[in-house]
Order: C-alpha cells, then structure tokens, then sequence
C-alpha cells in the first residue's frame, strides 16, 4: 500500500483520538476550567454564573449593575455549549434524577464530545502544516509524533486548560496561511484570518500569535514575490493586510463587547478590573488571606520573571520541553557545523515568527505575579510559541542526522527520548503534586526530578507523604480515568476489572502507534501526488517557487 499525505493524516488522527479519549481527565478537575465550564452552564441551561462558595467568599468581579463574573475570556465557554447543551438536552430525556450522578455523566459527556475530538484535529494538522513547511512526508510523521509525545501539549490533551484550544488555533491558522500563500485561494487567507481572530476570545494576550502570523506571512510574501516591489506584489500585501487586519479587528471587537457588557468599559481587560478589585478589597484573591504585594499583579521586576520562565528549576521552557534545546543545537549544528546551507523560506519564517512570539510573551508577562500560570504544569501562558517551535525541531534535526557525527547524534537523540519522559511522567500524577508538596517542605523545587521520585516511589510501595500536606491523598494520586472520574460512575467492585480494561487499551494503542510508524517508514511514501491518488482526475494548484 502506498502511503499519502491523506492516509498518514487520517491515521494520526486516529490514533491520537483514541489515546486521548484514554488519558484525558473525565470530569473537570482543573478549578480555572470547571470555572469556565460553570459558564457554559448558564448559558445553557440557566446555571449560575459563578460557583456558590465562590460568591459566598467574594472570589468573583462585579460587573455592570451588580452582574458576576469570572475573570476569564470567552472562549472555552462558548467551544464546550454545543456539547453541553447535546448532554443536558439527552439526560433530561433519560430521565437522570440523582443530581450527583447526572453532573459527572454531564461532565464525562462534554469531556469526550470535545477535547479528544480537538487534540486528534491538532496532531493531523500538523502533520500537514510539516509537509507545507516543505519537509517530507516521512519526516513530518516523526514531527507530528514527536510534538504529541515529546511536548507539553501532551499534558494540555489531558486536563484542558485553553492551551491545547491555543496551539490547535495556531497550528490551523498557519497552515491556512501558508496554504493561501502557497496557492492563492482567499477561502484559506480568510479561514486563517478567522482562527487567529479567534484567539483573542481566549486570552487578550494572544495578540502576541497574531502579530507574529502576520510576520510569519509578510515574510513570505516578501521572499515569494518576486519583483518585490511591482504592482500586483503590492496588491497581494495590501489584500492580505485588509482581510487580515479586518477579520482580527471583527474578533477583537467581539471581545471588547463582550467586556463592555461586562464591566462597562471597552478599553480595559479581565486582568486590569481583577487587579482594581483585589486592590479594593472587593475581591477577595486569597481566600486564606495570602499577602498582595503593592502594585499586584504587575510587581515583579522584568528581568525576574523572564529568568523565571527560562531557567528557574520550576518552571523553566527548557526542562518542560526539552526540544527547544533539541531545537537550538540543530540550528547551530547547520550554520557552524555543516554548512548545510540556508533554510527554505517556509521553515526561516516559521521559525522567526515563533521566536518573535516567545519573545514577545516573555516581555509581556516579565513583570506578572502569577508569571508561570500558578499551579500549572510548567510555565502555562508560553506554551503556544514553544510548542509551535518544537514542532520543527525533530523534523530539522532528521534532515542534518546522516551527516552529524555518532556522538553529537546519540546524544541529541537522548535529549528528544528526554521529551518524551518528561511528557509521560506529566500526565501520571495529579499535576500540581509537587508544588503541593513543596509548600508543605516535602521534596524539591525541581518538579520534574520530584515527579520522577515520586513514581518510582509510588510503584515500590515506598511513596509516604507528611500528614501535614494538605490535599495530598496517599490513594489519590491519579488523575485520569478510571482512578478518578469513574469512581462516581462505575462501582467499586469494578473498578479493578475496569482499570485492567483501561491499561491493555493503552498499551495496544501505544502498539498501534509503533507499528503505524515502522510501517510507514518502511512503506512506499509518494511525496508526489498525494491527493491524486484519492482525485485521479483532479488538477493540483501549482505552488508558488520559493526564492533563494
């Protein structure tokens, strides 16, 4: 059988929808998440828009004639409605009375009908963007293998944060925009325009992706277009800057209504009316009466919170994601040490608008109190720019692999088997473990080696936790299906039976994706014609040529 870019993605697809549905959490267990999901339940089904307790202990903003609101976008409650409203709608028609029992079905319903769903459409797409970005078919397979396994957006699969919403957004985006680029069909200008539009119904911040896709495009139509300068050159930037600028502007007004409605005003954000509330006393931000420094959140000198974020043993982007130092010795390798000449100018603009897009949130969150995402597994508001960086990272590192010396080769093979270590032991364990456990002066500030203590410790038999943590539960420590969110839906007698279940369907999955991979390396590839294949009578759109 002869594999094409089609099959390969569809597979992925596969694969990864059924893995995900495997490990991901099946209730909301993550507080900024089920906060959202409460969201989602008034608009819905006519919840309350805010928890009880959180009212009762004034953790909310007030709004606009005495409404409450959480300090949040919109945009993860409005992705999970279509899902809820399909759970409310069938529970009620089933007739579920017990309330407990109708919630957790309600939870495990829009769990399963959403993220599965959208970390399956992340990895098949970029797969594709690889093959755009000019690498071969068997290359961006690795890439887009290695970017599920050997990155954070593993852990993101699992307990659905916005990041994994983030990264598919972004991954979508370039890949229509390189696509219109590429063939200069404007339905792919507007559906990329549209994805990074919507972006910021998620976080305001996101301008940062935004501004570093019109980079990622500016420069190629740049290098593309050759006379630089002539009339239908200047046309092409004028139509991209237009429909960019005008479907970005509509998203970003949809927001700042949104905002409006809120809390009356179109020119501040969540997190400027969090910090005039907390400053107040009308929020109450640590319910325990935790100490807010003056000037909270934006106390912390610059060059604090970027070292933080780059090296600091909690939360530093190189131990979370080990492929960005896979990254930069690949690229130093080529210019110093191959000479393997330039760059495509797809991967260049790739990578210098990635770069961009992490410089510009390490400057925009360097002085933020809460700078590395609070409990979070790693430094959660930088997760965008540096997986889309280790995307290309194994796929680069393939390409100058022959020719590296055996050493310098092993070795940069051990930092991506690295990745993946770190990526697994992510999603074992309850994700804020060690930092619990840190606050109660059990373990080390280095969370990643602590994990990795702490599993081995819990599968000797040796793992026992100071009376004094609080919220640490010796026979807890699980975070996915079934050790947690089954135990309210399947009984207790079978929860053993369920779990053998649960594991032989894992590790035939993680077979599955091995064998898929050793085939398809070994398999006729055709890198040619891969959608003539399925459209024999159809006529491929001709790329433009790259330049240099």
């Amino acid at each position: 059988m002869t594999l094409t870019k089609k099959r390969i993605a569809f597979i992925l697809f596969g694969l990864t929808f059924v893995f995900t549905m495997l490990i991901h959490e099946t209730l909301f267990q993550t507080v900024d998440t089920a906060r959202r999901y409460q969201v989602t339940q008034a608009i819905t089904s006519g919840a309350p828009p805010i928890w009880y307790v959180d009212f009762v202990g004034n953790h909310y903003l007030k709004g606009v004639n005495g409404g409450q609101y959480y300090w949040y976008g919109m945009g993860e409650s409005v992705l999970l409605a279509p899902a809820d409203f399909v759970a409310w709608h069938t529970l009620n028609f089933l007739n579920v009375e017990n309330a407990d029992t109708k919630e957790n079905i309600r939870q495990t319903i829009v769990l399963n009908l959403t993220f599965p769903l959208l970390s399956a459409m992340t990895v098949a797409i970029a797969f594709l963007l690889l093959t755009e970005l000019s690498f071969g078919l068997r290359v961006s397979l690795l890439g887009a293998l290695f970017f599920y396994f050997g990155t954070t957006f593993l852990h993101y699969s699992q307990i659905h944060q916005e990041n994994s919403q983030l990264i598919f957004l972004n991954i979508c985006g370039y890949y229509m925009l390189l696509k219109w680029v590429k063939y200069r069909r404007f339905l792919f200008l507007f559906i990329g325009s549209a994805l990074f539009g919507t972006l910021l119904l998620f976080r305001i911040t996101t301008f940062a992706d935004i501004l570093a896709a019109a980079i990622f495009t500016g420069l190629l139509l740049f290098w593309q277009e050759k006379p630089v300068f002539s009339r239908a050159t200047i046309q092409r930037f004028i139509r991209f800057g237009v429909t960019f600028g005008g479907v970005v502007g509509f998203y970003f007004l949809i927001d700042r209504l949104f905002q409006y409605k809120r809390f009356g005003s179109f020119t501040s954000n969540y997190t400027s009316v969090l910090a005039e509330q907390v400053n107040t006393g009308e929020f109450i931000y640590y319910p325990d009466g935790g100490y807010i420094p003056p000037g909270w959140p934006y106390n912390l000198s610059p060059l604090t919170g970027i070292t933080n974020v780059l090296f600091s043993p909690e939360k530093s982007l190189f131990i979370y994601d080990p492929l960005l130092i896979v990254l930069g010795l690949t690229l130093l390798i080529r210019h110093f040490g191959l000479h393997a000449g330039k760059l495509d100018n797809f991967k260049k603009a790739f990578l210098i608008s990635g770069a961009a897009s992490l410089g510009i949130y390490l400057a925009g969150y360097s002085t933020v109190d809460f700078w590395g995402g609070d409990d979070a597994w790693g430094a959660r508001y930088h997760t965008s720019p540096v997986q889309l960086l280790c995307l290309v990272a194994v796929p680069l590192f393939l390409e100058i692999a022959p020719r590296l010396n055996i050493y310098v080769k092993r070795g940069i093979q051990g930092l991506i088997g690295l990745a993946c270590l770190f990526q697994v032991c992510s999603i074992i364990f309850w994700y804020s473990l060690e930092i619990r456990q840190f606050t109660c002066g059990y373990g080390t500030e280095f969370r990643i080696l602590q994990r990795i203590i702490n599993i081995g410790q819990v599968f000797t038999g040796t793992y026992n936790p100071p009376a004094n943590c609080v919220g640490i539960y010796k026979d807890n420590l699980f975070f996915f299906w079934p050790f947690e969110g089954a135990t309210s839906i399947v009984p207790p007698a079978l929860l053993p039976v369920a779990t053998f279940f649960w594991l032989m369907a894992v590790f035939i999955t993680i077979g599955a994706f091995i064998q898929f991979t050793r085939f398809a390396l070994k398999a006729r590839v055709d890198e040619e014609a891969q959608l003539l294949i399925i459209q024999p009578n159809r006529k491929l759109p001709e790329p433009v040529q790259s330049a240099g």
